[in-house]
C-alpha cells in the first residue's frame, strides 16, 4: 500500500460512509503456529471486545487550548514533541479526543502549522482537517497530523511523525505503556519485502504501525525482520477516545493493505511479553524471526 493513502484514510472512511454503502470488512486474520514446518491455518479474531482500564487518566482540557506563538514554530514543534503538552495519549499537544472543541484545536496549533486543508461532510457536521508542521528545531522538513471533527469535537488524531518523535520507534510506546493487549504483524516477501508492526492498546485508545523494507532481499525459510530506525520506512498513529469504537478504521487499514495480518504470537516463536521485553532491550536489536512460508502470497 503506498504511504500517501495513509494521509487522509480518515477521510475515505468518512466519505465513503457517507456517500454510497460501505462494503463489509472481515476481520483480520491468524494463523495456527507449526513448529516445524508451518502452513496457515486461518481464523477470525474479534477486535471489539476490549473494554477501557477504568483507572486510565488524562490531563483536563481546559475551556479553549492556549494560542501558541508563531514566531518560532519549530522550537515549539520540538517542545511538543518532548512533552506533548504535559498530557498522557491518547491526550496529544493539548487535545483530547472526544473531549476537545475543534475551534480550540484551530485556534491553538494553526499559528504553529505550515498549512492547514479542510474537507466537510455534505452535512457539515463531520469534518477531515490536515495540519503539515515543521519539524523540530534544529531539523528539516515537515510532518502531518490529520483530525476528524465530528458536531465540533475532535474524535480522532492521526499523527504522521516521521522520526521525529518519541513514538517514533515502537520502543517509545512499549516503554511508556508497556504490553499492548495485541501485537499484529503484515508481511510481504514479494520484492521490495516489506512488514508492518502493528501495537494495539484498544483500552487506551492507541493504535501504531510501523511499516519497514527488508533490505537486501531474503530468500531464507526464517526471515529476520527488523524495526530498528534504519528499516523503518514510515509511522502511523491513531488516537480515539478508548470508550468510542475503533473497529471499523481498524479493519479498514488492515482491509487496505491487501495481506493477512497475524498476532505476533502465531508467528514467531515470541509472546507479547517476551516481544515487548525485547523491543525494550538496550543491548539487543529490534528485530524477530518469522517462517517465510506465512507470508507467502
Amino acid at each position: 500500500m503506498k504511504k500517501e493513502f495513509l494521509f487522509f484514510l480518515l477521510l475515505t472512511i468518512i466519505l465513503g460512509s457517507c456517500d454510497s454503502p460501505r462494503e463489509t470488512f472481515s476481520s483480520p486474520q491468524v494463523a495456527t503456529k507449526i513448529d516445524a514446518t508451518p502452513v496457515p491455518v486461518l481464523t477470525s479474531v474479534h477486535l471489539e471486545t476490549f473494554t477501557p482500564l477504568p483507572t486510565k487518566t488524562v490531563k483536563p482540557v481546559a475551556t479553549s487550548l492556549p494560542i501558541l506563538n508563531s514566531q518560532n514554530p519549530s522550537l515549539i514543534v520540538k517542545d511538543l514533541l518532548e512533552t506533548n503538552s504535559d498530557c498522557i495519549l491518547p491526550c496529544w499537544w493539548g487535545v483530547i479526543p472526544g473531549r476537545t472543541k475543534w475551534d480550540d484545536t484551530y485556534n491553538s496549533l494553526s499559528p504553529i502549522a505550515n498549512s492547514v486543508y479542510e474537507n466537510k461532510s455534505e452535512n457539515s457536521t463531520l469534518t477531515i482537517a490536515a495540519m503539515f508542521f515543521p519539524a523540530p528545531y534544529p531539523l528539516s522538513g515537515e510532518f502531518t497530523q490529520v483530525f476528524q471533527v465530528k458536531n465540533d469535537v475532535v474524535e480522532h488524531i492521526e499523527i504522521l511523525p516521521q522520526r521525529f518523535s518519541k513514538y517514533s520507534l515502537p520502543e517509545g510506546l512499549l516503554q511508556e505503556f508497556g504490553n499492548p493487549e495485541m501485537i499484529f504483524l503484515g508481511g510481504s516477501i514479494d520484492q521490495p519485502q516489506s512488514f508492518q508492526l502493528v501495537l494495539y492498546y484498544p483500552s487506551r485508545g492507541i493504535f501504531a504501525l510501523y511499516s519497514n523494507e527488508l533490505r537486501p532481499f531474503q530468500q531464507q525459510e526464517i526471515l529476520n525482520v527488523c524495526f530498528t530506525e534504519i528499516e523503518i520506512k514510515y509511522v502511523d498513529i491513531f488516537l480515539w477516545d478508548p470508550a468510542a469504537s475503533f473497529s471499523e478504521t481498524l479493519e479498514y487499514i488492515f482491509t487496505e493493505y491487501e495481506r493477512p495480518f497475524y498476532e505476533i504470537e502465531l508467528v514467531t516463536d515470541l509472546t507479547i511479553s517476551e516481544f515487548s521485553n525485547l523491543f525494550k532491550s538496550v543491548s539487543q536489536p529490534d528485530c524477530f524471526q518469522t517462517p517465510s512460508n506465512f507470508w507467502l502470497n
